[in-house]
């Protein structure tokens, strides 16, 4: 909900927290919401999370590619301009990342173990590195979190497509 996002942006203000988004489990060439969270802009054109955002996609470690189920990072136009084009200055896919999330052992409500697999399984997976740099750097800005991890990410990937694959593999 597009109404929640103001209340998130300020929530953030004066912490360098990083909210870690999952891009989704629909087999679609593009997150889906709140993923688009980390590319809104406020009246300034300025990110209204101020960078502090990032998008966990599903990379299978078995197959050494997207997860089938994985949104890839592909960016849906949010604003068109007076010709019908699109007018988006930023792309989803600068702030999509890849971690393995394919049958992940996780306790479910009950205490037991289940495996799971998905972009919710890849997400705690992104936080946990968002996490380490955190303690290797504690006085490191939120925003400046986001870029170490998305800027050291692994493009090495076979068919390496920034549309898909985003920045890379964590």
């Amino acid at each position: 909900d597009w109404a929640m996002l103001p209340n998130l942006a300020k929530s953030m203000e004066g912490n360098e927290a990083v909210l870690v988004m999952s891009a989704g489990n629909q087999r679609l060439q593009f997150p889906t919401f709140p993923a688009h969270y980390a590319i809104a802009e406020d009246e300034n054109g300025d990110l209204m999370l101020g960078g502090k955002a990032i998008i966990a996609g599903n990379w299978d470690v078995r197959t050494n590619r997207l997860a089938t189920s994985s949104n890839a990072a592909g960016t849906m136009c949010l604003e068109f301009d007076a010709n019908g084009e699109c007018a988006n200055d930023r792309r989803i896919s600068d702030w999509y990342i890849l971690a393995p999330g394919q049958w992940v052992a996780a306790p479910d409500k009950d205490g037991e173990y289940v495996v799971n697999s998905g972009t919710s399984m890849a997400a705690p997976a992104v936080s946990g590195g968002i996490a380490i740099i955190h303690q290797m750097w504690p006085h490191m800005k939120g925003e400046n979190l986001v870029q170490l991890l998305l800027n050291t990410a692994d493009k090495t990937i076979a068919g390496y497509d920034e549309n898909i694959h985003g920045q890379g593999l964590m």
